[in-house]
C-alpha cells in the first residue's frame, strides 16, 4: 500500500522555521565567540561563571548546525510529494 503524506500544517511550518532561524542565530553567535577568542578575549564571565570563548563558540556552531539540519529534515518529511 502506498504511503500517503499529509501537507505540512501552518503550525508545524512555523515551528520548523523558528528552529532554523534559532539555528542560524546560534551559529552566528558561535562564529562571533570564536572571533573573540582569536582577538584576545579568551574568557567571558556570565553570572559568575567563566566561559572559554573558543570552546563555547565551537559548541554553539555545532548546536546551530544540528538545529538547521533537523529543521530541514522535518520540513522535508512533511512536504507534499
Amino acid at each position: 500500500m502506498p504511503e500517503m503524506r499529509r501537507p505540512a500544517t501552518p503550525f508545524l511550518t512555523a515551528i520548523v522555521v523558528g528552529v532554523v532561524v534559532a539555528g542560524v542565530i546560534m551559529s552566528g553567535l558561535g562564529i562571533w565567540l570564536v572571533y573573540l577568542a582569536r582577538h584576545g578575549q579568551a574568557v567571558i564571565n556570565i553570572v559568575g561563571q567563566q566561559l572559554d570563548t573558543k570552546t563555547a563558540g565551537i559548541l554553539a556552531i555545532f548546536i546551530g548546525g544540528v538545529a538547521i539540519g533537523a529543521g530541514a529534515i522535518v520540513r522535508g518529511m512533511r512536504s507534499k510529494p
